[in-house]
This record gives structure tokens, sequence and C-alpha cells, in this order.
């Protein structure tokens, strides 16, 4: 940052190696990879870009697989890291078939196994590329796109994947974030399907601040839709979850909540009541007692 000369000139030798290797009959991959990561860390956008474009026509070329889903993966890094989400988005989409290609290959036996995780010199593990990460910034990058539909095919990709391997613990999240997605679209039947199917897993699992999420987010669906019995007695339930969970602040939101409902239906001495159950949680917590 202080010596923005010399950063200059730096990158400019980078780009005249680049330029150099291109031109080879031959193409030294190990200097490629490291002008890609020299042009990440000089904040060298496109020619970082360059970088990896060669890369990834090198290994079309040589129909080499591995070394097209490292460029891919170290594209869509770069896009990623410039919030260039629509670019990204083409390359995570180019990256997730690749990477379908290679697990078809590996069952078949035409390919090896992946490699073993690797580790720094500070013990760190080094990200790979795999499927699961794929999908997990595919999913990110339609959020930013404002793109739920697109968004909610990542997602259920990754459901279908934890399932698989009877790994329930990101279930319950993924089922929230899917019927958010829905909420978004006004598609409110899947929305309350994926918020219940996120309350039995996560409830089976015992995570139970998940579970409540589920509940009130059901029970402000049904809010919005005038069902204001249901919605009291999802509210009663999710009161139970923060209690069994000792979460004072997520029940005097219950009590809120409540409140609110018992008003609008005129049925005011239990808002009343909800109301007083309510403050005396905030005045144990000191917070919200206005």
């Amino acid at each position: 940052n202080s010596q923005r000369l010399y950063l200059q000139f730096l990158v400019e030798r980078l780009d005249e190696i680049l330029q150099q290797i291109k031109l080879e009959e031959t193409l030294d991959l190990e200097v490629l990879e490291a002008l890609g990561t020299a042009f990440k860390e000089t904040r060298e956008k496109e020619l970082a870009i360059e970088t990896y474009q060669t890369l990834l026509d090198y290994a079309r070329q040589q129909e080499n697989l591995i070394q097209e889903e490292q460029a891919l993966s170290e594209m869509g890094q770069v896009y990623l890291s410039w919030l260039d989400y629509q670019a990204a988005a083409q390359v995570y989409e180019e990256l997730l078939e690749t990477q379908q290609q290679i697990k078809l290959l590996r069952t078949e036996g035409i390919l090896p196994p992946p490699p073993p995780p690797q580790v720094n010199a500070e013990g760190e593990t080094i990200n790979q590329p795999s499927e699961v990460k794929s999908l997990q910034d595919l999913s990110f990058i339609y959020g930013q796109l404002e793109q739920p539909l697109k968004s909610i095919a990542a997602k259920e990709r990754l459901v279908g994947y934890y399932s698989q391997l009877q790994n329930f613990q990101p279930l319950p999240d993924l089922k929230l974030s899917i019927g958010l997605d829905y909420e978004k679209l006004g598609q409110l039947q899947q929305a309350s399907q994926n918020y219940q199917e996120a309350y039995t897993v996560a409830t089976t699992i015992q995570q139970l601040a998940n579970a409540s999420d589920a509940l009130g987010r059901l029970a402000r669906l049904y809010r919005s839709q005038n069902q204001t019995q249901t919605a009291i007695e999802l509210y009663q339930a999710q009161l139970l979850i923060e209690q069994q969970s000792y979460n004072f602040y997520g029940m005097m939101n219950v009590y809120d909540n409540m409140g609110q409902v018992y008003f609008d239906q005129k049925a005011y001495q239990r808002a009343l009541a909800a109301y007083q159950q309510g403050l005396q949680v905030a005045q144990q917590l000191k917070f919200r007692e206005d």
C-alpha cells in the first residue's frame, strides 16, 4: 500500500512473463499457477483471469478434467472475490458439470479417487475443489443475484448429497434457507413444507435453535394468512423449546409475538397476560423493558 510504484513494476514484470509463456510451444504449468497466485495477491483481476483461462484452455486441449476443475475453481474464486457474481455463476456452473464428469469417471474406475487433503506450512488444510464447496458457493452467488429458484436448485442438491451420506447436521440450516427462498417467490406452501422439514430434522438431532427458528417462521406464515389459532399453537410450541434451552431472549420474543396475535384478535386479556410474561423476562434481562 505504501509502495505503489514498486507494485506497478512488479505487475508489469509478471505480465511480461505471462505473455512470454503463452507464446511457448509447451506451457510451463507450474509457473502459470504461480502467476495466477501472484495476480490474485496483487489484486489484478483481469490478469488473474487471463492466466487461469490459459490454464483452462490447455487442460481442455489435453482432455485433463482434474486440471480443468482446478482452473475453473481458481477462476470462480477470482470473480467471487471481486463480487462479479454474474461471471462467477457461469464459471461455477461449468465447474459443477466438470465435477459431475469426474465423479462418474471415478465411479467407473477410470480416474483415481481424490487425493487426501493437503496441509500448508502452518498446518492449515488447503481448500481443494469439491462438488459440495461449488454448490455452497453457487447457492450464495444466486442469493446475491436475487435468483431464488437457482439458489434453491443448488441447495436441494446439497440436501441430497448430505442425506446420501446420512450427515443430517447441515440439513436444518439448508431447509430454513430454502424455505426463505420460496417465501421470496411467494410460494408459501413450499416454504411451509421446508420449514416443517427443518423443524423435524432439527428436533431429531437436538438443534434446538434451528427448531425454534423453524416454528417461528411457520407461525409468521400462518399469521400472514390470518390463521391466528394455528400461529398461537406454533408460538406455544416454540416457547417450550426456548424454555427447554433456557433461551430467555427467545422466550421474551415469543411472548411478544403471542401478545401481538392476541391483540389483533381483540383477545385483550390474553394479550395482556402474554405481554406481562414478556415484561418479566425483559426485566430479568434488563433489555427492552420499555
